[in-house]
């Protein structure tokens, strides 16, 4: 008897259903012969029962399909001739039909003679009887099976329970295939560890997990095992390559093992990414050759000394370092400690004999050998106990040694510089401060130490202010931010800064302070160091200096000042001289002459009035020398606009005055000449700069222009004089005529 096993949880309403759910089945097997006759017993003393599979209503059972006969059973004789009573039955056993036929024997058919009349109801009786008892049997046989059944699929779902947990929760990769190489089973540590998700991996062939040099193997593999139920994997664990899902190699190691089920033979891996433990293997043998690299390149001599053995192993490279012949060396600590020089032999033995001791871990000391050829070289020894007894005595020391005779010499040589350094320092004149990063002074010189009155051990800040009280340029007192070596050490700029230091017993003094932050080569802050001048004397010297330029000021004022007014007393006097002459030529000159002394009296006005005594910005001065010259010619009651576009620019006196006389001169000829008869026009005056250093002044108007355009202009008074001017001012002068007069005049910028 069958019974089938269902996957927990699964629908199984329907056949479809019920075969993607089935699991397995429950066997239960029984001999009908046994089963019957220990049901029916006794029960067949007058009557014969044959049990035959299938339905055989109207035919005659066939003999191969017979299940039970009763005679085998109880041993009963059929009679000869055709039996009195024979009666076939239909029986449904869970859709499978049974035919039951029973035929009597001589026992039953002696008993017609005296029950003639109850033949029929006795037969039918006797067989309702035996198929009851039948029917009954085979119920409380099927319960049996189904409890079975029910025990064995609790069992199996636990088990699968189990099963599904471990996967679900375990690290590594568990990966189940069919023959054909397609996967079955997809646990989350394969998720984890290839990329894919179950929905995507399931059913896909196992080639999508697997480089390409490996392929062919496996089908073969497949194959063999499939057909001998062996394979070279199975029951091992090897390493192999797996393909992630963005295309990348990486090592794993794989357990494989296979079973057989009703469904065909499966094949499950397990699989642990083993790339972190690669990485580690690579690193270990990196390490190891980067350390024999490190002794080749560092001349490091290993030594390994056996105490109990008294023998000390030393490798090739002490040989190189004392000068012996090549090779390792096999010595005893006594010979050994006979290189050793004196003076430093008591202190090598003390160092190992803590470490021995263990009051101390590790040893390390600097001592002298004796070479071969006789010489001294420096040894740097580190060591420590490598193996102990039970009782904790020492049994084997080992360590290395190291020729250190360059950097003695490095040593030694620094030393000097520094001693060298510290005599340089103590006799400069510029005060040097230098302080940790905590902001201790822990190195100031001669110079600092007179300025500040300090002590010559290390002062920390908090101490400060008991030697020295720092003060701003105008004596107040410093804020700790304020303070150079502070803004130094974090990393503020200090550039030639003014300081008063006030020390509590000593002179004021006027400091100029620089200085920066120091660090190492990997970038940790060391501290910081100032240096300080003594700019007191020097201050003083200008502030001298500049009380005698302010008095050199004033009375530079007061001569410009003079000499502007006495400027406007010849103005006055060339105005009363002209008031009394007629109109002509002799009115003219005088007026051109009054015009002239008024332009260079405006020059002295205006340097006496800017703050900068030794230039004027000729924007200024150009703008209301035009509008005086313009004021004193009527040019807005005649209809004469002056336009001045000037840029700002600073010149001396030597350029100012000639370049006045000039503006003077062309503003003057225009506004007389250019304009008869009432005509209106635009006077324009123009000043520009050229980063050659060079200005060009440009004075044009719109009016009659010349007589003659080709010609060069008349020699006249105002002619001459700014030819004369402009020669001064190393420029070059130029005369055009044409829709009006345009003069330019190119000089360099003299400030």
């Amino acid at each position: 008897m069958y019974m089938p096993i269902y996957r927990n949880g699964a629908p199984a309403e329907t056949v479809e259903q019920r075969r993607a759910a089935l699991s397995g089945y429950v066997y239960t097997p029984f001999r009908m012969n046994d089963l019957l006759g220990s049901v029916l017993d006794q029960e067949l003393n007058s009557l014969t029962l044959e049990i035959y599979d299938g339905a055989y209503e109207g035919n005659a059972p066939a003999r191969d399909a017979l299940l039970y006969d009763s005679e085998l059973v109880h041993g009963h004789e059929r009679q000869d001739g055709i039996p009195v009573y024979t009666s076939l039955a239909m029986l449904d056993i869970e859709n499978r039909p049974w035919t039951l036929r029973f035929t009597s024997l001589p026992t039953f058919e002696r008993t017609i003679d005296r029950q003639k009349a109850q033949v029929v109801l006795v037969a039918g009786i006797v067989i309702s009887l035996l198929l009851f008892i039948l029917v009954r049997a085979l119920a409380v046989t099927r319960e049996r099976a189904l409890a079975l059944a029910k025990d064995m699929t609790s069992a199996m779902r636990e088990s699968e329970a189990k099963f599904s947990s471990l996967a679900e929760s375990a690290n590594e990769a568990i990966v189940m295939i069919d023959t054909a190489g397609k996967i079955v089973s997809w646990n989350p540590g394969a998720q984890a560890i290839f990329g894919y998700a179950a929905r995507e991996i399931i059913g896909d062939d196992l080639n999508r997990i697997m480089p390409e040099r490996y392929r062919e193997s496996h089908r073969r593999g497949i194959e063999r095992t499939s057909a001998t139920g062996q394979g070279q994997l199975l029951g091992k664990t090897t390493e192999l390559a797996g393909l992630h899902r963005d295309g990348s190699e990486f090592p794993l190691e794989l357990s494989l093992a296979t079973w057989e089920t009703q469904q065909g033979r499966f094949y499950s891996g397990v699989i642990r990414d083993i790339s972190e433990q690669k990485r580690d293997q690579l690193a270990l043998i990196e390490n190891k050759n980067l350390l024999d690299l490190a002794l080749i390149g560092s001349s490091l001599a290993l030594f390994d000394w056996d105490i109990g053995a008294g023998k000390v192993y030393l490798s090739e490279e002490w040989a190189h370092i004392i000068g012996a012949p090549a090779g390792p060396t096999l010595t005893t600590f006594d010979e050994l400690s006979g290189l050793i020089h004196p003076d430093d032999l008591f202190t090598v033995r003390a160092r190992i004999a803590d470490v021995l001791k263990g009051v101390t871990e590790f040893y390390r000391t600097e001592y002298r050998v004796r070479t071969q050829a006789g010489h001294w070289r420096w040894i740097q020894s580190h060591g420590r106990v490598a193996q102990r007894d039970a009782g904790g005595r020492a049994l084997k020391l080992t360590g290395t040694n190291a020729n250190i005779d360059e950097r003695k010499a490095l040593e030694n040589d620094l030393e000097q510089r520094n001693e060298l350094l510290n005599a340089v320092l103590e006799n400069v004149e510029s005060g040097i401060v230098v302080c940790d990063a905590a902001g201790t002074l822990t190195m100031f010189n001669r110079a600092a130490r007179e300025f500040h009155n300090l002590p010559l051990e290390p002062l920390p800040p908090v101490r400060w202010a008991e030697h020295y009280g720092l003060c701003r340029p105008d004596g107040t007192a410093m804020t700790a931010g304020e303070i150079p070596l502070f803004k130094a050490l974090q990393e503020k700029p200090v550039r030639n800064e003014e300081l008063m230091i006030v020390p509590k017993h000593g002179t004021k003094r006027v400091l100029l302070a620089s200085g920066q932050a120091l660090f190492s080569r990997d970038g940790e802050k060391l501290g910081a160091v100032v240096a300080m001048r003594d700019i007191t004397e020097h201050r003083q010297k200008e502030q001298a200096i500049s009380a005698a330029l302010r008095e050199k000021e004033t009375l530079l004022k007061e001569v410009y000042h003079r000499v502007k007014n006495n400027l406007q007393v010849v103005t006055s006097l060339f105005n009363l001289q002209i008031r009394t002459l007629p109109d002509g030529h002799a009115r003219t000159v005088l007026q051109e002459s009054a015009d002239r002394v008024r332009a260079m009296a405006l020059v002295h006005e205006k340097l006496y009035q800017a703050g900068n005594l030794s230039s004027i910005n000729l924007k200024g001065y150009i703008d209301d020398l035009c509008h005086r010259l313009g004021a004193a010619a009527g040019a807005s009651e005649r209809g004469v606009d002056i336009v001045s576009a000037v840029e700002p620019v600073d010149v001396g006196l030597e350029t100012a005055v000639p370049l006045g006389l000039i503006l003077n001169e062309l503003v003057s000829n225009s506004l007389k000449h250019a304009f008869p008869d009432g005509r209106e026009g635009i006077l324009s005056v123009v000043l520009e700069c050229f980063d050659d250093g060079t200005a060009l002044l440009m004075v044009a108007d719109n009016g009659v222009g010349m007589a003659v355009a080709a010609a060069p202009p008349p020699v006249t008074m105002g002619i001459k004089l700014i030819e004369t001017l402009s020669r001064q001012l190393d420029g070059e002068l130029t005369f055009e005529s044409a829709g009006g007069t345009r003069v330019r005049l190119r000089f360099p910028i003299r400030p």
